[in-house]
């Protein structure tokens, strides 16, 4: 649905229920409390482990994100600038690196053992890169976030609605 008739764009969270962009989110995020609140042990199944609710829908969700980022980048009209474009790329790549990380690149599900050497360096015994001791642990579990963080800051464009179309314009 348009928006009240000023731009041909889609207004998507206008028409859309609201448990679907506040209370789900707010479910998910105090769904943890409860469980611990009224079993501490399924607490750590739910929120710790590897195979637990929490962990899958991280993949979930980042799955997700991948997907809506590919969809954005096909349909995104040929006027769009480079920089948009760029914002969109960076923020998928973001994604696929956080959910092979989540998913220790295939580790718990194809069933293979972490090499000796790799286990020396690794503080959780898995084949991913942010568990690493050290500096390079520490910069490996920022990755996504550098992905995505500045490349919001880094559109220098805004839209600017007319009666017809959403245009893009410089600062």
């Amino acid at each position: 649905m348009y928006g009240a008739g000023v731009c041909n764009q889609p207004q998507y969270f206008t028409d859309s229920a609201p448990w679907l962009y506040v209370w789900l989110p707010v479910g998910i995020a105090l769904a943890p409390y409860g469980v611990w609140l009224i079993d501490p042990t399924a607490y750590i199944w739910f929120v710790r482990s590897e195979f637990g609710v929490i962990e899958n829908l991280t993949v979930f969700f980042l799955l997700l994100a991948i997907g809506v980022s590919w969809k954005t980048y096909r349909q995104a009209p040929a006027d769009l600038p480079q920089s948009v474009r760029l914002v969109v790329v960076l923020w998928a790549l973001g994604c696929l690196y956080f959910v092979g990380e989540e998913l220790s690149w295939g580790q718990h599900f194809m069933g293979w053992q972490t090499p000796d050497s790799w286990q020396v360096y690794n503080t959780q015994h898995e084949t991913n890169v942010h568990n690493v001791q050290g500096i390079v642990g520490k910069i490996a579990g920022q990755l996504p976030t550098a992905c995505q963080q500045p490349s919001w800051g880094s559109i220098p464009l805004r839209p600017e609605k007319s009666q017809n179309s959403l245009t893009w314009r410089s600062r």
